[in-house]
């Protein structure tokens, strides 16, 4: 849906082209708080049944295609595809593989004129182990990131080898991994950090993941 964005869409047509949000930070930040605060007041006075209605069409959708049935017996379904739920007829896939890749490479053009070095780190979704299926730019999405040279921290493996990759995920549902699943994603990236990048200060006291800060030394 981004790529049909006329605003958006500038971004990759004019590396020069701003809408000089910083210097309106205090305007878009009023804004926001009020759409939020207007948001969480609609949600409280929501009943619960209203907010069952809510989320009771996707819901709907999985469990009748039986994901989650057929993922607690074990079984494979090659039918089963990856619901793309922002996906526009619109646009093509060639032309959302033309954008990402113009995405990474103004993304990788910038950092480096920083001196810095670009590094992506692919984060797995629940629906890789819940419904046992595979995003399906996934592999896609690898390949480009081979081909432009950045470097990519894979989760995926990581996961698939803890003892319990739901517990990962909060409620063990689609959502925001635990604490437990943020440390996993925190050590590796240190662990990168440390065989890649530049000294890594390391903490001299236990400190609780969420809360480490990893410093670089020249």
């Amino acid at each position: 849906r981004e790529i049909t964005h006329p605003i958006l869409r500038k971004y990759l047509q004019d590396p020069n082209f701003t809408q000089k949000l910083v210097e309106h930070s205090s305007e878009y930040d009023k804004a926001l708080r009020d759409y939020v605060e207007a948001g969480i007041s609609v949600e409280q006075n929501r009943g619960f049944s209203e907010r069952l209605l809510a989320n009771f069409p996707e819901e709907l959708r999985l469990w009748t295609r039986l994901w989650h049935i057929r993922a607690l017996f074990g079984l494979n379904d090659i039918k089963r595809t990856w619901p793309l739920s922002r996906w526009t007829p619109q646009v093509s896939e060639d032309e959302v593989a033309i954008a990402l890749d113009q995405t990474l490479q103004l993304a990788k053009d910038l950092v480096e004129s920083w001196g810095g070095k670009f590094v992506v780190i692919y984060l797995p979704s629940y629906r890789t182990f819940g419904y046992r299926i595979h995003h399906p730019w996934r592999d896609r999405v690898l390949d480009l990131l081979k081909s432009k040279n950045i470097p990519t921290i894979d989760l995926l493996p990581v996961f698939q080898n803890s003892a319990d990759p739901f517990a990962l995920y909060n409620y063990r549902k689609e959502g925001h991994y635990t604490a437990e699943g943020n440390q996993i994603v925190a050590q590796a990236v240190l662990r990168y950090l440390q065989a890649n990048g530049p000294q890594i200060a390391l903490p001299t006291r236990q400190v609780s993941p969420e809360y480490l800060v990893v410093s670089r030394r020249k």
